[in-house]
């Protein structure tokens, strides 16, 4: 190993040790609460729909409709897609009240010209 390769090593092992030693210095920090959350109770058409909140995968229709789902108040943005229908995007927002929301896919029709 090279002089070089041991004092980078070094320079490295010292910064992150002195990182470490600030942050456990640190007595006013506090993790972060976790955000009020709310309730949506989905009813997804067609069941195999995959169903995305702010880009996270949730489960497919059938896993999901009538079961109430925690999510953060605030504005999302929920996602459907299923092979052979339109994608469906929803802007939802979330309060401290259940909101229902009942989202239908539209099928892909058939090419005009096979």
């Amino acid at each position: 190993m090279m002089m070089g390769d041991l004092f980078r090593r070094a320079a490295v092992l010292a910064a992150a040790a002195a990182v470490a030693a600030a942050a456990a210095s640190c007595s006013h920090y506090k993790p972060s609460t976790k955000l009020p959350q709310g309730k949506i109770v989905l009813e997804i058409t067609p069941p195999e729909a995959r169903v995305y909140i702010d880009e996270r995968l949730q489960g497919t229709g059938s896993m999901l409709s009538g079961k109430p789902l925690l999510i953060s108040r605030g504005k999302h943005r929920l996602k459907a897609v299923a092979d052979g229908y339109f994608p469906r995007y929803i802007e939802i927002t979330v309060t401290e009240s259940v909101k229902k929301l009942k989202v239908e896919m539209t099928k892909i029709p058939p090419p005009l010209y096979p």
